[in-house]
C-alpha cells in the first residue's frame, strides 16, 4: 500500500458509524431512541452525540425531532385530531408535539390550521374577482 492510500483510506471510513447510525434512524423515522442507537454502535451517548455532531452536522435528538416533525404533515391529510397525529408520529403527547410545531415552523398546530383554513377559504369561493382584471371568475368543480 503506498503512503497516499495509507492516507486516503481513514478518510474513507471516518465518520461510517454515525452516517449509518443516522441512516438507520431515517429509515425508523426517528423513532429509534438515542440510548438505543448507542448501544447499537457499542459506544456512549455522549460519544454518539459528538460523532453525529461532526460528521452528521446535527445531534441524533436533533434529527430524531426533525424526522418525526416531517411526519406531522403526512399524518395530518388523514387525521384532522391533533392527539391521533401525535400518537401516530411517536411523540409522548400533544404538549410534545406543540413544543417540536413551534420549534419548527414557528406556529402552534391550532394558529397552523386557522392559517391553512383561511388561504384555503380564498381558493374556495364560489365566486371570485381574478387578479389581473375586474371580471369575476367561477371556481370549477
Amino acid at each position: 500500500m503506498c503512503e497516499l492510500e495509507r492516507r486516503v483510506k481513514p478518510l474513507r471510513t471516518e465518520g461510517l458509524r454515525a452516517r449509518e447510525l443516522a441512516a438507520s434512524q431515517i429509515r425508523e423515522h426517528g423513532s429509534v431512541p438515542i440510548r438505543e442507537l448507542a448501544a447499537k454502535a457499542g459506544i456512549s451517548e455522549r460519544q454518539l452525540e459528538r460523532e453525529f455532531s461532526h460528521f452528521v452536522g446535527l445531534s441524533p435528538k436533533v434529527l430524531s425531532s426533525i424526522l418525526r416533525f416531517q411526519r406531522v404533515f403526512k399524518a395530518m391529510e388523514r387525521d384532522a385530531d391533533w392527539v391521533d397525529v401525535a400518537v401516530e408520529c411517536g411523540y409522548y403527547d400533544q404538549s410534545h408535539l406543540i413544543a417540536d410545531f413551534r420549534r419548527f415552523s414557528g406556529s402552534t398546530p391550532a394558529a397552523f390550521d386557522c392559517e391553512r383554513f383561511e388561504l384555503g377559504r380564498h381558493f374556495l369561493r364560489s365566486r371570485r374577482m381574478s387578479g389581473f382584471s375586474k371580471t369575476a371568475v367561477s371556481d370549477v368543480s
